[in-house]
């Protein structure tokens, strides 16, 4: 999906499993949520480009 990298954490010999960071613009997370059972709660502007979107369980 466009947007999407798949990353991971690592420290000295700690590592993280791989998992999947969506960057999406609010318009498209609003659009990706519908009919999955969830909804943006809110957004929370970060200053810059990016924002916090805060879901719930609809």
């Amino acid at each position: 999906m466009s947007g999407q990298v798949r990353i991971r954490a690592r420290f000295k010999h700690l590592k993280t499993p791989w998992f999947d960071y969506l960057f999406v613009s609010k318009e498209e997370m609003v659009q990706i949520l519908n009919d999955t059972g969830w909804r943006v709660e809110e957004f929370l502007d970060s200053g810059g480009a990016g924002y916090i979107g805060v879901l719930s369980k609809s």
